[in-house]
């Protein structure tokens, strides 16, 4: 879907290069340049990339070991079919990754502080119904009924994106997914979540506390000593729950990796900045 995305950009703009697109359209939130793009009609088959329901494209790039992002309003598809009919047969894993990524972009876009009082309501609503319905539909995977209230979710959740932003965890799993592109993008968000709640409890404690109430059957039951601690147990456990809560393994040089990595992370986000960015990164591998 995103590569279709990419190339109907590009098709009506042949006077850019690829390196121009990637330069031109890299902030979802900049004042836009005109350009027109081929009009696209996404058909979903996870729950999901939210990719419908959004103007990004996040494209792979092997050479440089980078995960790409192109923003720009022309790139929303012009219609969305989602069939829940057509996810039925979609295996334990990809369901559990796909999964936790929808609910990774309802968590960041209503920590984000660009979120409003309409996509704060519908991130919560995401997320509780992927909370809800994730562990369940791991174990039914063609029961429909949950297939649909996934499916439904995923979309809350991609509407939310679009508008609010993501934040830190994004960008840092996606430049880990550089550098390990077979890694699903909902293993390196689940590798990076319980470090990154622990950070953000002291920016937005507030609505830290209702992620763990959301939470609440996958919450400790001895408290830790602080909010961080309490909320990045309580995500451990939802994700020893859905199957992601597998550990980094890399048999090279970990420290040299974390230094590549940490170069790549020099930029700031509305809640977190390069310094903490790399650290969650490095306490995260």
């Amino acid at each position: 879907m995103d590569t279709a995305k990419a190339v109907a950009l590009r098709a009506k703009n042949e006077h850019f290069s690829w390196k121009d697109c990637f330069e031109k359209f890299a902030n979802p939130f900049s004042d836009e340049i005109r350009a027109e793009a081929l009009p696209v009609l996404a058909v979903t088959t996870t729950s999901g990339t939210g990719s419908h329901v959004t103007q990004a494209s996040v494209i792979s790039d092997s050479i440089n070991k980078e995960k790409l992002t192109l923003f720009h309003s022309c790139l929303f598809p012009k219609e969305s079919f989602v069939d829940p009919d057509f996810m039925r047969t979609v295996p334990q894993t990809t369901t559990a990754v796909t999964g936790f990524d929808a609910m990774c972009h309802a968590m960041e876009s209503y920590f984000n502080p660009r979120a409003n009082m309409l996509t704060e309501t519908l991130s919560l609503q995401a997320i509780s119904i992927i909370v809800e319905t994730l562990p369940l539909v791991l174990e039914d995977p063609e029961n429909i009924e949950l297939r649909e209230k996934l499916a439904y979710a995923d979309t809350l959740a991609g509407i939310c994106l679009s508008n609010a932003g993501a934040e830190a965890p994004h960008p840092i799993a996606e430049t880990i997914n550089g550098y390990f592109p077979k890694m699903a993008h909902g293993e390196t968000l689940a590798l990076v979540y319980p470090n990154y709640l622990s950070h953000a409890s002291t920016a937005i404690p507030n609505k830290i506390e209702t992620l763990i109430q959301i939470l609440k059957n996958y919450r400790p039951s001895k408290d830790t000593g602080s909010l961080g601690e309490l909320a990045s147990e309580t995500m451990k456990d939802f994700l020893r729950a859905i199957g992601l809560d597998k550990p980094f393994t890399f048999a090279g040089d970990k420290d040299a990796l974390v230094q590549e990595l940490k170069e790549k992370l020099f930029f700031n986000l509305p809640l977190t900045d390069s310094k903490q960015m790399q650290e969650i990164l490095a306490k995260s591998l």
